[in-house]
């Protein structure tokens, strides 16, 4: 059985937010690589017979579509 770490953080951002290219420090390791896909993107992906990559991401992708398909909490104000 082979297997691999993944750390996978989300983050909302819009490029006013931006301050370098990023990408991560190479000497510790860490290899980051910003995807930026709309939402319809991300339900084409996952709709794929054959998706390239890593189960983890499928994870995340299938948790963030979950966190933004919620219907917006209805209002309280009378």
């Amino acid at each position: 059985m082979e297997g691999c770490t993944q750390n996978l953080y989300f983050a909302e951002i819009d490029d006013s937010m931006k301050v370098t290219e990023g990408g991560g420090n190479w000497k510790e390791g860490e290899v980051i690589e910003n995807v930026f896909l709309t939402l319809g993107e991300v339900r084409e992906l996952l709709l794929q017979d054959e998706v390239p990559t890593a189960s983890g991401m499928l994870y995340a992708l299938t948790w963030f579509l979950g966190r933004h398909n919620k219907p917006a909490a209805a209002s309280t104000a009378s």
